[in-house]
């Protein structure tokens, strides 16, 4: 502690360019605390223990920790000292005849084994209890006696902070159109995140192919061109599944290969090709069937409108690859969108006025033809999904940024944590420190304990310290 607070005054007089200074006086002795006076009531402590300690404050040297020699024997070689020749400065030291030293370096600065055990055992107990609130049995009791009052306290708090959030948006911190971070690192991090869903929802898109190809066999024939087509897009579509299972289930494939897979998706570039393989994969079998049926006498394509059921398919499989930024998926989408109605309303044109002929009537077939009204269908569906897959990556960006917000306010308790069990290790002993702060009492435990506590003759370490060329 008095280290710590050499250091905080030099930073302060390095930051003000000043001249302020500290020094710090430690002895080790018998005190008597309790509260005097009749009117003005203070607490203090009185000794000549006490007085010696000012002794050392005043014999000390300026910006040095300088400590006698009983508290010297209570160190147990954690710190390195040098002499302090104290009794050359201060006459009541020297009238004590006791040798003191000056701290010089830290040896070892902070006991391990103390409270590690009790913290772990908390923890654990603590991650049991929320576990069965979260599936929904009776709110814990608490440890050691903590009442349902601390942990309601803590919810309520919790709520009121997601309430605050409620609105929030990543203005500020993304570019609005790209909805790129402006901290480039921030963005790298990003986009560097694996999803764990992402296997499950290639599968998906392995899956619209598939039904695509049963569909497709039961509505129509299957000719040599349209079959090896789906052949080989199921066949590709399934191989790249397995690879992005590799990624999760690492135990059942070779570690290179699960290596590899991890790696991949971590790459923005890489991922970007492997998913949207996948999705013009899944588009080839349509389109080379497409170009295969150019009237509906040469090749059983009817109903035409079938095609705008598959790419609606396809347009979701692109949607689900949460793995994808929205722009890329609208220009993916825009591309399937754009090839279908090129397909349409110029190569299968004839196919889509026969189905009008056949099945829609004359009224409504004169004023908006078939092979028009799917292509403005898609454009319909193209801006609704640009809408949802902008919502879906703000919302990612949005959590990604409270996650960060969270870990650095994490970091920060941890930090001071730290900083207060280096505290307490300082000022009290090991077995104290273990038994008051390695497990959680209760108020009647706390009450019963200060009573029999106060007004007790203790042996203690006392501190004293003076600022020098201090002014307001």
């Amino acid at each position: 502690m008095g280290l710590a607070m050499v250091d905080a005054i030099r930073a302060v007089r390095e930051e003000t360019r000043s001249s302020v200074d500290m020094r710090v006086g430690i002895h080790t002795g018998s005190v008597l605390a309790g509260v005097m006076g009749q009117r003005q009531h203070a607490y203090d402590v009185y000794s000549k223990d006490t007085k010696l300690a000012n002794a050392m404050e005043s014999g000390g040297i300026p910006g040095r920790v300088h400590i006698s020699e009983t508290t010297y024997a209570c160190l147990n070689g954690e710190f390195e000292v040098v002499p302090g020749n104290g009794e050359l400065r201060n006459s009541e030291i020297k009238a004590s005849s006791i040798k003191t030293y000056i701290i010089e370096s830290v040896i070892k600065p902070y006991p391990e084994g103390t409270l590690d055990a009790d913290r772990s055992r908390l923890s654990v107990q603590n991650e049991q209890h929320a576990l069965s609130y979260r599936r929904g049995s009776q709110r814990p009791s608490g440890h050691n006696g903590v009442g349902v009052h601390g942990e309601a306290e803590f919810d309520d708090r919790l709520l009121q902070a997601l309430i605050a959030r409620e609105g929030a948006t990543i203005k500020g911190k993304a570019n609005y159109a790209t909805l790129s971070f402006l901290d480039p690192v921030l963005e790298t991090q990003f986009c560097a995140l694996r999803d764990k869903l992402g296997p499950a929802l290639i599968s998906a898109n392995c899956l619209v192919v598939i039904l695509s190809c049963i569909a497709h066999g039961i509505l129509w024939q299957l000719n040599i061109g349209t079959g090896v087509a789906y052949a080989a897009a199921v066949t590709i579509t399934f191989l790249i599944s397995c690879l992005a299972w590799a990624g999760v289930k690492s135990k059942a494939f070779h570690p290179s290969l699960v290596k590899f897979v991890q790696w991949t998706e971590t790459v923005p570039s890489l991922r970007l090709v492997w998913l949207s393989s996948i999705i013009l994969i899944a588009a080839v079998p349509e389109i080379a069937d497409r170009l295969a049926c150019t009237t509906s006498s040469d090749h059983a394509c009817d109903p035409p409108v079938f095609y705008l059921h598959l790419i609606t398919f396809l347009l979701l499989g692109v949607t689900i690859l949460v793995q994808l930024r929205h722009l890329h998926k609208v220009l993916m989408m825009t591309l399937l969108i754009t090839v279908h109605c090129l397909l349409t309303t110029l190569h299968q044109q004839l196919v889509f006025d026969s189905f009008d002929l056949d099945v829609i009537s004359d009224s409504f077939r004169n004023s908006f033809p078939t092979k028009y009204a799917s292509c403005v269908m898609l454009v319909v569906i193209l801006f609704a999904l640009f809408w949802l897959n902008r919502y879906t990556e703000v919302t990612s960006r949005l959590l990604f940024v409270w996650k960060k917000e969270s870990d650095a306010q994490k970091e920060q308790v941890g930090e001071l944590r730290r900083k207060n069990e280096e505290l307490v290790y300082n000022i009290l002993p090991r077995h104290v420190a273990k038994h008051f702060l390695g497990r959680n009492f209760t108020e009647n435990e706390v009450r019963n304990a200060i009573a029999q506590h106060s007004a007790v003759q203790s042996i203690c370490a006392i501190l004293g310290f003076d600022l020098m060329n201090f002014s307001l």
